[in-house]
């Protein structure tokens, strides 16, 4: 059991660093204002994400 869950979390590691990798990959093929832009619209994304759950528990009180 314990050999599973270390390969189990080895894996999710390895996949991680290969994201990570790859993101670090088309930052530098598109470069920095591309990836803050790309920044910027998640950060809003998740507000409004944030503000809408707010808004969803509000009701259900």
């Amino acid at each position: 059991m314990r050999d599973l869950i270390i390969e189990a979390f080895d894996s999710v590691i390895r996949r991680e660093i290969a994201e990570a990798n790859d993101v670090r990959k088309e930052i530098a093929q598109r470069g920095a204002y591309w990836a803050g832009d790309e920044i910027w619209k998640l950060r809003r994304q998740v507000a409004t994400l944030r503000k809408r759950i707010a808004e969803l528990e509000e009701t259900d009180a």
